[in-house]
């Protein structure tokens, strides 16, 4: 049986609800398909079309029961906070799935909002119901919201990050560092797990065990991890036309317990082992990360000194076309273009191996980090939780 802890409440709305487990395809810009991960976090190796997880209650606990596609039923004894993390993933992969359909039924049935209410209540199975009703009226989010992850050696010398790759999605996040983590998303609804630092938590488990291949090393650091609160950030890379965004981080230190256990860890962050599964690993000594926080915050400076005066048309038209080379949606038009009667599986298949080959040799060519938006080692302003983390820690940043 899988015991919940009491500082995590499962939502009443996940008990009894049927949760299918996505298959997705891998995209051109991943190690592999983004859905495998909560297939791993679930006890399997691969990812089959038809599982779903039935949570049930228990004394003490809640039991995770898995529909196989035969029939049968398997109900995997898992570490309470890999439990957690699948939830949180299953959870936001219904609500996603919902936003597709709205979106799908508004395009085809525009006008009257009653018709559309109708149709909507009418498709929904009863699941994505349930996950719909408790998100509805949830509270607003600052503009961007995050959650991120540090693991550390026992005496602070070393650090885990990521760096991403040449196939990041966004240009001008390539070849920089970053927390391990990612975005909480508006249309997510961990806010209604207890208490925002209970939220937060939540938050980490899933981002630490769909980034982290490894599952043993990701229970270790998941279960070391200490939260340090929200930290304000402001990201000078993410806008096309340059203006800086402000957000929330959610941080966590990780401080391995021994010097064995980090020996463990800082394995996967080597290109020997390679244990995430989206960008690529990065070991960062504290003098190294200091000398980055003087980096970031010299660049902030200037660029926003850079963008006092100019309005956003104008940093656009100067920035933006070197960027938008290398996006998807210039690539898929492009490929529509040039073959105007492929059906749209087709199309971006087609799209995803011209948009690979195109960042392929921008890499060879040396390209990222793209240095007209910033000399920035982090993207997303992530510099500043950092240092926040290591100030709590009684590390001088």
């Amino acid at each position: 049986m899988t015991r919940i802890p009491h500082a995590i409440k499962i939502p009443d709305h996940l008990f009894g609800c049927r949760l299918p487990l996505p298959c997705e395809r891998q995209a051109a810009h991943s190690k592999e398909p983004s859905s495998l991960a909560v297939h791993r976090m679930l006890g399997f190796t691969d990812q089959q079309e038809g599982r779903t997880l039935v949570l049930t209650r228990a004394s003490g606990g809640a039991v995770p029961t898995i529909h196989l596609p035969d029939g049968t039923t398997v109900s995997p004894d898992l570490p309470q906070i890999q439990l957690v993390a699948a939830l949180s993933y299953l959870e936001g992969d219904q609500i996603k799935g919902v936003l597709r359909l709205v979106k799908g039924i508004q395009g085809e049935t525009p006008g009257s909002e009653l018709a559309y209410e109708q149709v909507l209540k009418g498709v929904l199975t009863s699941a994505q119901r349930k996950v719909l009703n408790a998100w509805d009226g949830r509270d607003e989010r600052s503009p961007w919201s995050g959650v991120g992850i540090i693991p550390m050696a026992p005496d602070g010398s070393e650090f885990a990050f990521a760096r991403k790759d040449h196939l990041h999605p966004r240009a001008t996040y390539c070849g920089r560092l970053s927390l391990i983590g990612g975005n909480i998303d508006p249309n997510e609804i961990i806010s209604d797990w207890g208490d925002q630092a209970a939220a937060a938590r939540v938050g980490m488990l899933r981002e630490c065990f769909e980034e982290i291949r490894l599952l043993g090393i990701a229970n270790e650091i998941a279960t070391a991890a200490r939260y340090f609160g929200p930290a304000r950030a402001t990201c000078y890379l993410y806008e096309d036309d340059g203006q800086p965004t402000e957000g929330t981080i959610r941080a966590f230190l990780a401080p391995a317990p021994s010097t064995e256990a980090w020996d463990r860890w800082r394995r996967i962050f080597t290109k020997e082992v390679d244990g995430l599964g989206e960008a690529n690993p990065q070991l960062v000594t504290l003098a190294e990360l200091r000398g980055y926080f003087r980096q970031d915050a010299a660049e902030a400076k200037e660029r926003s000194a850079y963008l006092k005066g100019r309005n956003a048309a104008e940093v656009k038209a100067a920035e933006g076309a070197l960027a938008a080379c290398y996006s998807w949606k210039r690539v898929h038009g492009l490929t529509r273009l040039k073959h105007p009667d492929l059906d749209d599986e087709t199309l971006s298949e087609l799209t995803g191996q011209a948009w690979r080959a195109i960042r392929e040799e921008a890499q060879a060519q040396n390209v990222f980090p793209m240095r007209h938006r910033g000399n920035f080692a982090f993207i997303a302003g992530h510099a500043s939780p950092i240092a926040h983390v290591l100030s709590g820690m009684g590390i001088q940043p």
